[in-house]
């Protein structure tokens, strides 16, 4: 959910100062990696338990 909040601010973040795109993508990225994570938790967990 707060994912696209991130998101949106990241791309426009970027369409102002085109410098901000490391940063920004540093915001998108930390969010979806966490979501993998979980996911992968999620099936070790089915599978061992």
């Amino acid at each position: 959910m707060g994912e696209k909040d991130a998101a949106a601010a990241a791309i426009g973040a970027i369409t102002e100062d085109k410098g901000m795109f490391g940063r920004a993508m540093i915001f998108v990225i930390i969010p979806e990696t966490i979501v993998i994570f979980g996911l992968v938790i999620a099936i070790i967990a089915l599978f061992v338990m």
